[in-house]
C-alpha cells in the first residue's frame, strides 16, 4: 500500500486504498507526510488506511533525508519522483533492500546513485519515460516457507551483498536458497 500511495499521488485521477484489518492498522504516516511536501493530497482515517488520494496536483521534486531506515519509503518517495518536476532524491543512510531501484534501471530510468559521507544518495527525475519490458516476478513459495519457520528472514534474502547475506541468514537456510535456486532458474 505505501508504494501505491507513491505511484498514485502523480496520477490525473483520484484514487482510495482500502486494506483488511491487518494493513488498516499499520500507520501510514511515513508516506503521507513526506508525500505532503511533493504537493500530494492524502486523506486518511487517523494516518491510517483507507486512503484517499487525489490526483490532479502537479507533484514537485524533493529532496529526503528520512530518519528511518525504510525500503517501502524509499520505494515510495522514488515512484511519487517520477510524476514530478525535477529531481527527487533519497539520502539512504543505512541501506536497505534495492529492488524498486533495480527494477527502475531495468525499465529505462537513469537513476544515479552517489555514495557521499552521510550515505548514498539516490534520485530520479521526473517525467522520465519507461521502457516496457518483461519481469519475471518469482513465487514466494520456499520464501514464505524460510519466513514462516524461521522467523524475519523474508527479507534478508533480497539482499544482494554476500557479507550482509551471511551476517543475517544461518548457513542451512543460505545453502537451501541456493539450491531452490539452481533448481528454479527462473526464480531469478
Amino acid at each position: 500500500m505505501r508504494l501505491m500511495c507513491g505511484i498514485l499521488a502523480g496520477q490525473k485521477f483520484d484514487s482510495v486504498l482500502i486494506g483488511d484489518e491487518s494493513l488498516s492498522k499499520r500507520p501510514m504516516k511515513r508516506v503521507i507526510e513526506p508525500l505532503a511536501l511533493m504537493n500530494a493530497k492524502i486523506d486518511s482515517i487517523e494516518n491510517h488506511a483507507p486512503l484517499t488520494i487525489h490526483g490532479k496536483n502537479p507533484l514537485t521534486a524533493h529532496a529526503f533525508e528520512p530518519k528511518i531506515a525504510s525500503a517501502q519509503l524509499k520505494s515510495c518517495l522514488l515512484l511519487a519522483g517520477l510524476n514530478a518536476s525535477g529531481e527527487t532524491s533519497v539520502l539512504e543512510k543505512t541501506q536497505t533492500r534495492d529492488h524498486t531501484e533495480r527494477m527502475l534501471q531495468y525499465l529505462g530510468v537513469n537513476l544515479q546513485e552517489t555514495k557521499t559521507a552521510n550515505g548514498t544518495l539516490i534520485s530520479v527525475s521526473g517525467k522520465e519515460v519507461l521502457t516496457a519490458k518483461d519481469l519475471n516476478v518469482p513465487s514466494d513459495v520456499f520464501i514464505g516457507g524460510v519466513f514462516s519457520r524461521r522467523g524475519g528472514l523474508f527479507e534478508k534474502f533480497g539482499n544482494n551483498s554476500e557479507k550482509r547475506r551471511s551476517e543475517s541468514v544461518k548457513d542451512g537456510d543460505y545453502r537451501s536458497f541456493t539450491k531452490f535456486r539452481r533448481r528454479h532458474r527462473s526464480f531469478e
